[in-house]
């Protein structure tokens, strides 16, 4: 899918992937120094998202650079 974006909704949208990838990288952080029998999956989870967002964080750079 392509999307044609305005350079302010481009920016926008790389504020918001980040605020989420910061707020994930908290959570894992928080899981590992007060763990519990749901940590394991919370982590493995999470962390697949983190792959992704960085993954679009990093498509929205290109054009911004």
């Amino acid at each position: 899918m392509k999307l044609e974006l305005t350079y302010r909704e481009e920016s926008l949208l790389l504020d918001s992937v980040v605020t989420r990838i910061r707020t994930i990288e908290k959570l894992i952080y928080g899981w590992n120094e007060f763990p519990d029998e749901h940590t394991p999956n919370l982590i493995e989870m999470y962390t697949k998202d983190l792959v992704d967002l960085k993954e679009i964080e990093s498509k929205l750079l290109k054009p911004l650079i």
